[in-house]
């Protein structure tokens, strides 16, 4: 029979291992995202990202981890979780990682529509490098480099109305700089031969 110190040690092995699990879901049902709740995905995607173990990524700001941890296998089906994705990375490093949502999403487009002349599709904002830079510009654009992009967030969402009619009274200016990433997939040769 085990003694009562053995068994204390293993359930402390169990434990420390388990730790980093247990800590992950609990920040993935902190941060309470309905598309993980209705697949009942919560428990998949803190393993997924514990087998990812990118948190150094993270804290690092790099982006491409926001790819990874949005791709979900559940029930046999992939599903793709980016706005959770940026949420989580976002609630790790707020400085590098602004967050994916519908409000940003409809205010990038709205404001390269108006100032830059050009129409963004989603396919461009799906990749998350340039959406990172796009949101970064906007920032900047609105004179807030210095809130991180979760007090970013949070401001576009309490002031969604009065930003989007500021941005619908610039003036189209079509000679503004474009981010390096968005000229470059905008004229890359796919695009191109796909326009043609």
């Amino acid at each position: 029979m085990k003694s009562p110190k053995n068994i204390i040690d293993i359930f402390l092995k169990m434990w420390r291992k388990d730790k980093e699990y247990i800590e992950i879901l609990d920040q993935v049902k902190s941060l309470g995202d309905e598309k993980l709740q209705v697949e009942k995905a919560e428990k998949l995607m803190a393993r997924h990202i514990k087998r990812l173990s990118v948190k150094n990524e993270i804290n690092r700001g790099d982006k491409w981890v926001v790819g990874e941890i949005a791709k979900l296998n559940v029930s046999n089906r992939q599903i793709e979780f980016f706005e959770f994705a940026t949420l989580y990375c976002n609630s790790i490093n707020p400085k590098e990682y602004p967050i994916m949502n519908l409000t940003s999403v409809k205010l990038i487009r709205q404001f390269y529509k108006q100032w830059h002349g050009i129409s963004l599709t989603y396919e461009v904002l799906v990749d998350y490098n340039v959406f990172a830079e796009l949101m970064n510009e906007l920032r900047t654009f609105l004179n807030l480099e210095t809130l991180d992009y979760f007090n970013f967030n949070r401001f576009l969402g309490n002031y969604d109305l009065p930003v989007r009619i500021f941005i619908r009274n610039l003036p189209v200016n079509r000679k503004h700089h474009m981010p390096a990433l968005l000229f470059d997939y905008l004229y890359s040769p796919e695009i191109l031969a796909n326009n043609n």
